[in-house]
């Protein structure tokens, strides 16, 4: 692996921010767009890249990357309607508070680079 992808999915591959709702709604695997899922495949293609999941979405998924919920299973089966597949996740770093706040932004830096500290073979990344 020399190119990594660090995948987000909430307001990544889906959004409605035409409904007043979307925060509720957003993470139910619904809201996907099946065109974001063709530009994300364009660009691991393009690049030569593998996908990270560096998401909340991270957690509805097994240790073997096995989904553990029907938003995951509809993710995975979107992904892999464009030879899309996710190879790994970043470690999680949160803490009760940053949980309880929401503030996950706290940690995503943290944890993408801890990701790549583990794997000293990643030559390129981004993060979307």
């Amino acid at each position: 692996m020399s190119r990594v992808i660090f995948l987000d999915i909430d307001g990544v591959l889906n959004s409605n921010f035409g409904n007043n709702g979307h925060q509720i709604e957003i993470s139910d695997g619904t809201l996907i767009d099946e065109e974001k899922i063709k530009l994300l495949a364009y660009l691991v293609r393009e690049t030569d890249s593998e996908i990270i999941l560096h998401s909340g979405w991270r957690f509805w998924f097994d240790f073997e990357l096995k989904p553990l919920c029907r938003e995951a299973n509809k993710l995975v089966e979107l992904l892999e309607k464009e030879d899309l597949y996710i190879n790994g996740v970043t470690p999680n770093l949160t803490t009760e508070e940053i949980r309880e706040t929401k503030k996950f932004s706290l940690v995503k830096a943290d944890e993408i680079l801890l990701w790549i500290d583990l794997h000293n073979d990643v030559t390129e990344w981004g993060a979307r």
